[in-house]
């Protein structure tokens, strides 16, 4: 019998809509938040991970960032933990 093969899949998922456009000048685009419609999203997201069972969710510490990853936490049984890492900033 053939050993079990191991295998890493990553995806890799935007935040929700935001209430605003992007802008090059990071004070002002750290600001924009989810909309209901960005909300949406992010649990249809959820809902489509929780098939393959991730085993931790990567968010960039920014609120919207924040709040995506939450939203697809909430769809996952069991709930991953959400690794925060500043280097998943945006390059501005």
């Amino acid at each position: 019998m053939m050993p079990e093969k191991l295998q890493t899949i990553v995806f890799l998922v935007r935040h929700g809509e935001t209430d605003s456009g992007y802008s090059q000048q990071a004070g002002i685009d750290s600001q924009r938040q989810l909309t209901d419609v960005g909300r949406e999203q992010s649990v249809a997201v959820g809902r489509y991970l929780a098939a393959f069972q991730p085993v931790a969710v990567y968010s960039s510490p920014l609120d919207r960032c924040q709040e995506t990853a939450k939203i697809i936490q909430s769809e996952i049984s069991p709930h991953p933990p959400i690794i925060l890492n500043k280097a998943l900033f945006e390059v501005y």
